[in-house]
């Protein structure tokens, strides 16, 4: 799937805000597209 504005990243990449929370951690499977974006 491709979203305007975001890529794909590693999930291993993710913040720790983004991984310490329950949907990151248990509700989305390991599977689950991790996207990024760039705020300027």
């Amino acid at each position: 799937m491709i979203v305007p504005g975001y890529v794909t990243a590693s999930r291993a990449d993710a913040p720790d805000a983004v991984t310490g929370s329950a949907e990151f951690r248990s509700l989305c499977p390991a599977s689950a597209a991790f996207l990024s974006k760039r705020i300027a």
